[in-house]
């Protein structure tokens, strides 16, 4: 076999496997302060999002999320947390809510940032439908806040 088929069939073999994120749909937060812009959000794998439907996860795998915002506050320690939106807001507790693991800290108001987080859905995680709610805020608590929906399998 000559070196270009075999560089071919390698390449298409990785883009193959290789999995882009999806654009999800999302909403402003109930309590949106319009303190942030959040112009798109990503999540691998999501395939549904295609169809405009919820990001359908499956217990013990791996995920991500990521997603561009412009705030309109600026903060040196910036907070990133992730929730179950409820009665009340459930935290996800394995999250480390340093923001600055996940971003570029310091953050200025008006730059445009992007988040990224990867996640090991337990397998202790309840099935079903849940809103879910992404938080980022600075020192004084201004913040970004957007939801979505994920149905947990």
């Amino acid at each position: 076999m000559n070196s270009f088929l075999i560089f071919s069939i390698v390449t298409l073999f990785w883009s193959l496997c290789y999995v882009q994120p999806e654009t999800v749909q999302h909403t402003k937060c109930p309590t949106d302060t319009k303190k942030c812009d959040i112009h798109q959000v990503r999540i691998n794998p999501c395939p549904d999002a295609r169809e405009g439907k919820p990001c359908r996860m499956f217990r013990g795998t791996n995920g991500s999320i990521e997603f561009d915002f412009t705030p309109k506050f600026s903060g040196s320690q910036i907070g990133a947390r992730v929730y179950w939106a409820s009665w009340f807001d459930v935290p996800f507790l394995d999250m480390n809510s340093d923001g600055c693991l996940y971003t570029t800290c310091p953050m200025e108001a008006g730059k445009n940032y992007t988040l990224k987080y990867g996640i090991l859905i337990k397998t202790w995680y309840p099935t079903g439908n849940y809103p879910i709610k992404w938080k980022v805020w600075n020192e004084q608590n201004e913040e970004c806040c957007f939801m979505y929906f994920m149905k947990l399998r």
